[in-house]
């Protein structure tokens, strides 16, 4: 692996590692289309211990923080949005799934209830998982640290300013009325690209990123 193509760390830990303070380490490099090297997701250390890991990959990648910053993580009283979003989601189809279930099989129809109560259950803690495990930070004045959570995982990404494809703000009238904004950062991988989204964050948190990124540049925030 050529250490120059790095673009990005991710520390990536299943609910299970997360139990046993473990983690793996993967680096996103870059490549070309005509490259024989696919190595855009090559994991550089399959287990190591968690409180080691930074300064095990520093090893390594000498350009990562020498301590893990303090994130800005979604607030305890957003968390619930993630849910949301999540079971409204599910609802549009299982909602008609269980009214073509009474027409055509209302003997099933307890069952199905029960089986979608408990699909709704299971991905809406998920999806708080998700809320709980998400928040941003700038480390060492040119790095960003990124952690989002998914399918019982949390990854942390480490990214250098100079790596950072583009930043996203995404925002609408009730998101500006309630001070959040959604920021995805878009990161090379390979040929193609990863996009590191937190959602629901204060708009002054994300407002400190953007002068971080661009400091003289302006910036406008997309309305959905």
């Amino acid at each position: 692996m050529r250490l120059n193509r790095i673009q990005a760390l991710r520390f990536k830990q299943s609910l299970l590692r997360q139990w046993c303070g473990l983690t793996t380490i993967q680096a996103l490099t870059a490549s070309n289309a005509a490259d024989d090297e696919k190595e855009n997701d090559l994991v550089m250390l399959p287990v190591v211990r968690t409180a080691a890991s930074l300064a095990t990959a520093r090893r390594f990648v000498a350009w990562l923080p020498a301590i893990a910053p303090t994130l800005t993580m979604v607030a305890p009283t957003h968390r619930w949005y993630y849910v949301r979003n999540v079971i409204i989601g599910n609802l549009v189809w299982l909602v008609p799934g269980l009214v073509a279930t009474g027409i055509w099989l209302p003997s099933w129809l307890g069952w199905a209830g029960l089986g979608a109560v408990l699909w709704l259950v299971f991905f809406g803690a998920q999806a708080y998982n998700a809320a709980r495990q998400s928040g941003v930070a700038v480390a060492a004045e040119t790095i960003l640290c990124v952690q989002t959570g998914s399918w019982w995982a949390r990854e942390r990404f480490y990214v250098r300013r100079a790596n950072i494809q583009s930043l996203t703000v995404k925002n609408s009238v009730w998101l500006a009325q309630h001070n959040l904004g959604h920021l995805e950062v878009n990161v090379r991988a390979g040929d193609s690209n990863e996009t590191l989204t937190v959602n629901y964050l204060p708009l002054a948190t994300i407002t400190e990123i953007l002068t971080w990124y661009q400091p003289t540049a302006p910036f406008l925030l997309a309305t959905d």
